[in-house]
Parts: structure tokens; sequence; C-alpha cells
């Protein structure tokens, strides 16, 4: 868990001291506190076909942004899509 715990908890250093909105490091810091209750209790899939059957879902989860999220343009002209749209809150597929 301290692996996990360990790039979150930084990166959310780092967000405070780059000015971010206090928003984005206590939302990275809940979804690490949901993984962490879930990694301790929580149950996966126990069978093959079903990590497999999870594996596709998760990769159509983050490919998902590419079809249906909004996109930006980086200044370097690239385009940005890592978000999907859910109701009035944008989600990051990571």
């Amino acid at each position: 868990m301290l692996a996990l715990a360990i790039p979150v908890l930084a990166g959310a250093l780092y967000l405070v001291l780059a000015g971010a909105p206090s928003h984005y490091p206590l939302v990275n810091c809940a979804a690490l506190a949901i993984a962490l209750v879930w990694i301790m209790g929580g149950r996966g899939p126990h069978t093959a076909p079903s990590r497999h059957l999870l594996a596709a879902v998760l990769v159509l989860v983050m490919a998902s942004p590419l079809l249906v999220g909004p996109e930006l343009t980086s200044t370097t002209g690239d385009r940005v899509v890592r978000w999907f749209p859910l109701g009035a809150i944008a989600l990051h597929t990571g």
C-alpha cells in the first residue's frame, strides 16, 4: 500500500506547493483512501474470464474520452483528451 500512497501523497503535496485549486489534492487523497480501503477488504475477480472482462472494461473506460470527452490543444499543438464528462463534473480516466 505504501507503493501506492507515496506517489499519491507526493503528488498532492506538489499540487499544494504549486498553487493548484485546493480541491485537487483533496480529490486525490480521497481516491487514495477509497483505494486503500478496497485493497484491505475488497475482493477482485477470481477467475480468468472475469479478470479479462474487467481488464477490457477498464481499457474501454480509459479510451472513452477519445470519443466523448472534452478536448484541449496544448501549446505545442498536441491534442489532449483525458476527461470523461459525468454530469456537471469531468472525471479523469486515470
